[in-house]
């Protein structure tokens, strides 16, 4: 199901054995990148080839979710 532009997807990142782990779960899609500066470019990629549309064209919300010192941090781009 395609989602309206208005409602955005909703990406989480979050580190694993050392990748940055991108996923978008109302697609069942997830990648890898090596920084967290290359998670954006990446999820507007993945959802243009998803939807066929031009990247940046589909509204996405981010979030980075950390884990240090045995808590959870969470942040929204």
């Amino acid at each position: 199901m395609t989602k309206t532009s208005s409602v955005p997807y909703e990406v989480t990142a979050m580190v694993e054995n050392g990748w940055w782990v991108v996923r978008i779960a109302d697609l069942d899609l997830r990648c890898r990148v090596t920084t967290l500066a290359e998670v954006r470019p990446a999820a507007r990629s993945m959802l243009a080839r998803a939807l066929v549309v031009r990247p940046g064209a589909v509204a996405m919300t981010i979030s980075v979710i950390r884990f240090t010192d045995g808590r959870l941090i969470r942040h929204r781009w």
